[in-house]
């Protein structure tokens, strides 16, 4: 049996990387706020977890709930678990992961469904990425099937999607979000940001277009763009 319906209470899907920082720092402005964390197994998580949690204490958010979604089974020899040809930007593609959103959402939907929870917001900027699985297309076809399957309105929000990163950034510093607390990296270091992956590139790259101090400590100093 779900929990009564509570339409002041939303879930915002975080990691702890810059979008669903703000967002959720935004969001729970006004709103009651579940922040959800994903764990496939990639040999980030417990760098990025460990961030997540830090940053939630420090804007008075709940503790991101666990949800667990092993994926090693179907990702056998992905670069996410061996470490071997982490991308680096050089290829434009080599960092999507297939089929992420489709298991963000689908974990997710059965948490709020279980909650009485009828949106869950997500920070993907999909004019940036073209990734298929952020497409518009989909978006509505996920909500449409997590609303039949789970027999619960699902309502999926995502409002950064016309945003850049930069815009991101700039919108958060004077918002007064400590993205210092923030992480974007999939190759961490002793609990540092390597500097050499794609996601660091793009996080520092976004703080320089934004004008702004990149307040990260990276292991490898990372190019300007």
């Amino acid at each position: 049996m779900t929990k009564t319906e509570n339409s002041d209470r939303v879930c915002v899907l975080f990691s702890g990387g810059l979008e669903s920082a703000y967002l959720l720092h935004q969001v729970s402005d006004d709103r009651a706020v579940l922040p959800a964390y994903v764990r496939f197994g990639f040999a980030w998580e417990d760098t990025e977890y460990e961030y997540a949690c830090d940053f939630a204490d420090a804007v008075g958010a709940p503790q991101p709930h666990e949800l667990l979604a092993p994926v090693e089974d179907v990702y056998p020899d992905f670069w996410g678990f061996t470490r071997e040809g982490v991308p680096d930007g050089s290829e434009e593609d080599g960092h999507y992961i297939h089929g992420r959103n489709l298991l963000l959402f689908s974990k997710a939907g059965v948490l709020c469904t279980r909650e009485g929870i009828r949106e869950i917001y997500h920070g993907m900027q999909p004019v940036l990425s073209g990734f298929p699985d952020e497409r518009y297309e989909f978006r509505r076809s996920m909500e449409a099937s997590l609303t039949l399957g789970l027999d619960s309105e699902i309502e999926l929000k995502t409002p950064l999607e016309e945003d850049t990163k930069q815009e991101v950034v700039r919108a958060a510093v004077e918002a007064g979000v400590p993205l210092g607390k923030t992480f974007s990296c999939v190759d961490p270091t002793d609990g540092e940001h390597c500097g050499e992956c794609k996601k660091c590139k793009d996080r520092h790259a976004s703080f320089v277009n934004a004008g702004v101090e990149d307040p990260t400590q990276y292991v490898v100093e990372p190019p300007s763009p």
